[in-house]
């Protein structure tokens, strides 16, 4: 779960100063490819991520330095999620 941490607050932070939701979307995704996670499984990821917090939650968090700890379980989480049901 470590390392679906580390690659998950790598993968958002990349996301940068997106200003739409579909560029931040790609970015994630694009990213996470980056790390070696499959297509489906990083779409899976933004997916969950997408109905817990929402868009303009996801933009928010995007413009942090640093996304909060509780954001980044849940993405590891949802990781973990994905790749079992991947």
């Amino acid at each position: 779960m470590k390392s679906y941490v580390m690659l998950f607050s790598t993968v958002f932070l990349l996301a940068g100063c997106s200003d739409d939701n579909t560029k931040l979307k790609g970015e994630f995704i694009r990213g996470c490819l980056s790390g070696g996670v499959d297509k489906a499984v990083c779409a899976c990821i933004y997916e969950k991520l997408e109905d817990k917090y929402g868009q303009e939650e996801l933009l928010r968090i995007n413009a942090l330095t640093q996304a909060p700890a509780l954001f980044l379980e849940d993405g590891a989480q949802f990781a973990m999620q994905c790749v079992k049901s991947g």
